[in-house]
């Protein structure tokens, strides 16, 4: 999590933007947290502290899921997994669901009664987001599980004393980006394009943990190469 918090970002925004005073705190904030959900996409940059999981349970005969219920919205579903039980222990029998379908594909299809092996996300929930899945559950699968990963999107900073939920690193990240559109609000198109560029080195400049994580080879079955001579 990041330490600093709104009221120094603005402090900082504000200086950057030649200590304007006539800008309002809500202008400043809103330029922030434009700058915060950019950043937050997932297609941006993968952020661990966004990663979110959460369980939906299987109604009879039912096929459309807002996921509402989640507690957090998402960016979108990076997968989900069937779950033969009503926990999401291991022991329990699992199956990845194929998804990225579209959701005409599941509209021509006829929905048969038991387990679902495939979806799509469509609108018509409270935020957009419902889980379509390509099978009628039936009385014994009632009560299973859908595993659901995805990224969320981050809580709109509001009050003084709030913080980005991401690295310290990406504060300086926030800051550029808030002050290209500050620029661009105030009509100074060079110095925007000047902080849009700073931006986006930024941006990319800051190191994927996830890149990292998979420098880890330790599991990874890799091809002997050796030359191979038959025994005469």
């Amino acid at each position: 999590m990041s330490t600093m918090p709104l009221s120094e970002m603005r402090d900082a925004l504000r200086w950057d933007l030649e200590n304007n005073g006539t800008l309002t705190p809500a202008q400043l904030n809103r330029w922030i947290n434009w700058s915060y959900l950019h950043i937050s996409q997932p297609n941006i940059h993968p952020h661990q502290s966004l990663q979110a999981t959460g369980t939906v349970p299987l109604v009879l005969d039912q096929v459309e899921y807002p996921l509402t219920g989640l507690g957090f919205v998402l960016w979108g579903v990076y997968s989900c997994t069937y779950i033969k039980g009503t926990t999401v222990a291991p022991t329990n029998y699992r199956r990845r669901l194929k998804g990225g379908g579209d959701i005409r594909w599941l509209d021509a299809q006829f929905a048969s009664s038991g387990e679902p092996s495939s979806y799509a996300v469509w609108g018509g929930a409270a935020d957009g987001q419902t889980l379509h899945i390509n099978a009628r559950p039936s009385s014994g699968v009632v009560g299973n599980l859908l595993l659901i990963r995805g990224y969320k999107q981050p809580t709109l900073l509001a009050a003084d004393t709030d913080k980005t939920v991401m690295h310290d690193l990406w504060d300086e990240a926030i800051l550029l980006g808030a002050r290209w559109r500050g620029w661009r609000s105030l009509t100074r198109p060079e110095r925007a394009e000047i902080a849009r560029v700073e931006f986006g080195l930024q941006v990319n400049e800051i190191q994927n943990a996830l890149k990292l994580d998979a420098s880890d080879w330790g599991g990874r079955f890799e091809i002997d190469m050796q030359p191979y001579m038959q025994e005469q």
